[in-house]
């Protein structure tokens, strides 16, 4: 679900990021938009992570990259998204640790 979704766009804009060129020659950086949605992912997270909407901000960040593979970032978008990805990895590991361990203590419970 949320979780998926959230890894998944987190990875695929790690990915595209580390793969693309710095914009030059007055080109415009291909990630101000993944930007922005990265912060409503992370809002949206940090509110409520069953809210529908994350799913369908994680998807439109996936579909948004799936293009060309010629895309240029700016510098300035670099240190900004890597937080934001590192953010978003902490919340699903965090939610995944959370109910492993309420599983784990119902098995010891009920055996």
């Amino acid at each position: 679900g949320n979780c998926d979704g959230m890894d998944g766009a987190a990875n695929v804009v790690e990915e595209k990021l580390t793969k693309a060129s710095v914009c030059g020659g007055g080109k415009s950086s291909a990630f101000g938009d993944i930007l922005s949605q990265l912060v409503e992912l992370t809002s949206l997270s940090s509110a409520d992570l069953e809210d529908p909407a994350i799913l369908d901000v994680s998807m439109s960040i996936m579909n948004a990259l799936n293009g060309p593979d010629d895309v240029c970032k700016d510098d300035d978008d670099v240190a900004s998204i890597t937080t934001l990805i590192k953010t978003i990895k902490t919340t699903v590991v965090t939610y995944v640790s959370q109910i492993a361990l309420v599983e784990q203590q119902r098995l010891a419970t009920t055996g």
